[in-house]
């Protein structure tokens, strides 16, 4: 989750009814001018702070990911849930809809990290099961 978001417009936040809807004197038909091309207040944008990104999809709380960043404690923390049989697989996302999924064990999680795409997305599965009986 992003740490600040902003919302940049040229609608003054203070005409905003309590649902955020814009309420004031502006016209808002014609939304594609130069206007809206300027990221300043001396041209009449107003940045407001935001709790969350409106374009950001609502899920319940408990179905909320945890994003971090993919440093020294987060492999360490990988390595941690991988040895305590919580974490098998490893999605990497490179592209906008392109992934691979690698098994993850100790003896090569940090031979993985080497080979992953720069910035990808990395998203932690727990393992598969190996409950294979037929019902």
């Amino acid at each position: 989750m992003p740490t600040h978001v902003y919302r940049v417009t040229k609608y003054n936040p203070a005409d905003r009814d309590g649902h955020g809807h814009y309420t004031g004197p502006e016209d808002t038909v014609s939304d594609h001018g130069e206007v809206e091309a300027a990221r300043t207040r001396e041209l009449g944008l107003f940045p407001e702070r935001l709790d969350a990104s409106p374009y950001a999809f609502e899920t319940e709380e408990e179905d909320q990911a945890v994003e971090r960043p993919g440093d020294d404690d987060f492999w360490a923390d990988l390595h941690r849930t991988v040895t305590d049989g919580h974490a098998g697989i490893l999605e990497e996302t490179y592209l906008e809809g392109a992934s691979r999924w690698h098994h993850l064990s100790t003896d090569t999680l940090f031979s993985l990290r080497a080979a992953l795409a720069p910035r990808a997305r990395l998203a932690v599965w727990p393992p598969l099961s190996t409950d294979m009986t037929p019902s």
